[in-house]
C-alpha cells in the first residue's frame, strides 16, 4: 500500500499539519476531530490493521496512546513496538498533557503488550525520567 493512500497516515498527517501555527482552540477542535475520525476508522475500516500480529508506532506517543484508547473492543489488543526518537507528547493538547503523561508511564512501567525503545541512549534517559518521576512538571 503507498504511503500516500494509507489511511492512519493521511488522518495523522492532517492533524499535525498546522500544528505550530495553530493556537490552543484550533488545537483542541482538531484533536476532537482526530479521535472521532481514529474511532471511526477502528470500528469500520481497519480490517487490514485488526488482523495484524504486531503494530509498530512511533511518535507522537499521543498517537500510539489512542491507537491503544480507541481500539474496538471486540477485538485483542495486539502487542506494539514504540519507537521514540523526539518528544513524546508533541501535539498533545494542554488538555490532554497530563492523561497523556500518565498513560506513557503506564505503558513503559506496565504494559504487558508494549515495548518502547528509543533512538539514543539520552533519548532513553529521558524516557525512562518522564516514566518514573511522577508528579514531576516536564
Amino acid at each position: 500500500m503507498k504511503y500516500g493512500h494509507e489511511p492512519l497516515a493521511l488522518m495523522f498527517r492532517e492533524y499535525q499539519q498546522d500544528w505550530a501555527e495553530s493556537d490552543d482552540q484550533l488545537n483542541e477542535a482538531n484533536y476532537q476531530l482526530l479521535v472521532e475520525r481514529l474511532r471511526s476508522y477502528l470500528h469500520e475500516g481497519s480490517s487490514e490493521l485488526i488482523r495484524a500480529d504486531l503494530i509498530l508506532c512511533t511518535r507522537p506517543f499521543l498517537f500510539c496512546w489512542l491507537l491503544r484508547t480507541l481500539w474496538p473492543e471486540p477485538y485483542t489488543q495486539l502487542p506494539m513496538l514504540h519507537y521514540y526518537s523526539g518528544p513524546l507528547l508533541f501535539d498533545t493538547t494542554p488538555s490532554q498533557m497530563d492523561v497523556v503523561l500518565q498513560a506513557f508511564r503506564q505503558t513503559v512501567l506496565s504494559s504487558t503488550l508494549d515495548l518502547v525503545v528509543s533512538s539514543s541512549a539520552l533519548q532513553s534517559a529521558w524516557m525512562l525520567a518522564m516514566a518514573t518521576c511522577l508528579g514531576a512538571d516536564f
